[in-house]
């Protein structure tokens, strides 16, 4: 009568084993270990830049100032530079 209490255990072991593959593979559980990736916290992120406002400007919109698709134009809105 131990052996199929054994044969459970293995059963039982060895299905953990494989859901825990399973998890891992398909990303279902995944394993962090920290490596590899770095976080920053949530909030604006800034950047100095030591450039004149015209040229910024200049240098941001120049990919929108040709002719934009109709799915484009409906979701992006040029801002114009602010005055001085």
């Amino acid at each position: 009568m131990a052996w199929p209490a054994k044969l459970v255990g293995v059963a039982a072991v060895g299905g953990g084993a494989v859901a825990g593959y399973l998890g891992l593979v398909t990303g279902a559980l995944p394993l962090d270990v920290g490596v590899g990736r770095r976080t920053r916290p949530l909030g604006p992120q800034t950047v100095g830049i030591q450039a004149p406002r015209e040229v910024v400007f200049d240098v941001i919109a120049q990919p929108y100032l040709g002719r934009a698709t109709r799915a484009m134009r409906e979701k992006v809105h040029r801002r114009r530079p602010p005055a001085r």
